[in-house]
């Protein structure tokens, strides 16, 4: 028995030692996706570098926290319904008075249309998860596109967000379009594998 246990192991490490000379080739080559593009809904953005990024969420393309403690969260997406309609819910949320047209909103130029500049402080109801908070300021920008609406929000203490204006009004201004057409050897993926 104990012979045979010592030819197995030979034959294996003799075996093992062996190189295959089976190739591998794996080719694929599909169209880009949301999933591969370095920016999302291929909007490029440009926060200041003290706003510090974290993981997006379900309507949430980019999501940052910024000011002296981190309270302050600015958040960056895509979502269904009007303009009106969006705007309003974020006035909810601070049990602000509803706005009956677009006229009490003022305008913001976002990705080359104007944006509605949607304001209000208080108490913060919460939401989202989110703790109902006093003292609290949201600044948002809302634009409507072919599929719903862009949004921009910023939400936490007032003082925190006043400081924060200028730079959240400057990151809406300078966000773009990216087109992957542009770049058309960047727009197909191939993968190969060889051994």
């Amino acid at each position: 028995m104990r012979h045979l246990i010592v030819l197995v192991l030979v034959f294996v490490g003799f075996t093992s030692c062996h190189k295959s000379k089976r190739r591998v080739s794996i080719s694929q080559t599909r169209e880009r996706t949301l999933f591969d593009e370095r920016f999302s809904a291929d909007i490029k953005d440009y926060p200041p570098l003290s706003w510090r990024a974290i993981p997006t969420t379900r309507f949430r393309l980019k999501n940052y926290l910024a000011g002296p403690t981190e309270e302050v969260q600015i958040f960056f997406g895509l979502t269904q319904g009007e303009v009106l309609q969006n705007a309003n819910r974020w006035l909810g949320q601070f049990s602000a008075p509803v706005a009956s047209d677009l006229s009490f909103f003022g305008t913001v130029p976002l990705l080359g249309a104007q944006a509605y500049l949607v304001e209000a402080e208080g108490k913060f109801g919460g939401g989202m998860g989110q703790e109902s908070k006093e003292n609290y300021a949201l600044l948002g920008v809302i634009r409507p596109q072919e599929d719903g609406v862009i949004t921009i929000k910023m939400v936490g203490p007032q003082a925190d967000v006043a400081a924060l204006r200028e730079d959240f009004l400057e990151y809406a201004r300078t966000l773009e379009r990216h087109d992957p057409q542009t770049t058309p050897e960047n727009n197909k993926f191939s993968l190969k594998d060889d051994e």
